[in-house]
């Protein structure tokens, strides 16, 4: 009896849990037990126990603290208190370690939204290291919006800056919170037709840097350059109020 092919998706404040179970004679309770990682000791250290629905190859874990550290077991359980524990998970004697992601509402300011960046004693903007970033393109391009596509090396939170200037960033995405791997895009609109556009991604790493700059564990990409399609003109609307004027030939 085990619990296998246990895979975990990180957000903000929760962490959620999904498995396969071999012993089909159930239905059980899944349970989650996890511990904050940094007051983790041995085999004694006090774990809090979450307890998802009976049947459930899954189980939530919320009220957590954003960018920490956890470590957790997974076990079934045949009550609903999740006392009578069926089976733990077949993994190593130690909890199994997972991170939560950053909240996207304490995502730093891009400081140099204006073009301070080009001040190269200043670090207080955010590294340029485009290894942190798997993928970004830039795809479905009309005459007013376009898509950003990102993929994130390490968990974070992305969001995408564009403007019409080189460093000089007008507008920004929400940031949005997502697993190191997982694809992600973001749709900006209001452009302006047959224009170029300039358009970087920021992303706050949960990998803070280890040289203790104010913008620490923030990054970007190398920014790409992209037109608008043209727009298509306007037909004037007929007035029907106007009178109709015709003009015979002499």
């Amino acid at each position: 009896m085990s619990i296998y092919n246990v895979s975990v998706v990180a957000a903000p404040t929760s962490l959620a849990f999904s498995f396969l179970e071999s012993d089909r004679s159930g239905p059980y309770y899944p349970v989650a037990f996890t511990t904050l990682w940094a007051t983790y000791v041995d085999a004694n250290t006090v774990f809090t126990k979450t307890v998802g629905a009976l049947g459930a190859n899954t189980v939530t874990v919320p009220g957590l603290t954003a960018r920490t550290q956890y470590g957790y077991y997974l076990a079934n359980a045949k009550d609903a208190a999740g006392t009578q524990l069926h089976n733990t998970y077949s993994g190593p004697a130690s909890p199994i370690l997972t991170r939560t992601l950053a909240n996207p509402s304490n995502v730093p300011p891009w400081y140099f939204i204006y073009g301070w960046r080009s001040m190269l004693w200043s670090n207080y903007g955010p590294l340029v290291n485009a290894n942190m970033f798997t993928t970004f393109t830039v795809t479905g391009v009309t005459a007013t919006s376009a898509q950003i596509n990102c993929t994130l090396a390490l968990d974070g939170v992305w969001s995408a800056a564009f403007g019409r200037q080189a460093n000089g960033y007008l507008g920004r995405t929400l940031g949005r919170a997502v697993n190191g791997g997982q694809a992600d895009a973001v749709l900006i609109t209001g452009l302006l037709p047959n224009t170029q556009y300039f358009v970087d991604v920021i992303a706050q790493i949960n990998d803070p840097n280890v040289k203790g700059i104010p913008q620490s564990g923030l990054y970007t990409a190398v920014a790409l350059t992209f037109t608008t399609a043209q727009g298509v003109p306007l037909s004037l609307p007929l007035d029907n109020t106007l009178p109709l004027q015709l003009e015979m030939a002499a």
